[in-house]
């Protein structure tokens, strides 16, 4: 599958941990908001 965000190819894995370090960098203020991933 192909992340929304980025546009790269990955696996269900790679997009949790992709999405973990994203919500970890808004809870420490590093970006202004998180941006949710939904399946088909």
């Amino acid at each position: 599958m192909t992340h929304p965000l980025f546009g790269y190819r990955v696996n269900y894995r790679r997009v949790l941990e992709i999405q973990a370090r994203l919500l970890a960098r808004v809870v420490t203020g590093e970006l202004p908001r998180f941006q949710g991933f939904e399946t088909r």
